[in-house]
């Protein structure tokens, strides 16, 4: 099991987002006690499934001139 801290940094997203995504049902945690925590195998498939997706990013919207 890993904490969101872990399956952030192993993501490169905050504690913050995920526990966001765990709300919005986005990614299955477990809450013990009052730490939220997550198997190495939904830390996959939620790298798989959302952060697979390819995004606008900020720099390509907009004139750099």
């Amino acid at each position: 099991m890993l904490t969101l801290a872990q399956a952030g940094a192993l993501l490169g997203v905050s504690p913050a987002t995920l526990r966001s995504q765990v709300r919005n049902g986005r990614l299955r945690a477990t809450l013990v006690g009052k730490t939220w925590v997550v198997t190495p195998r939904e830390v996959e498939r939620y790298r798989a499934e959302s952060l697979g997706r390819p995004g606008r990013h900020a720099a390509s919207s907009r004139s750099m001139t």
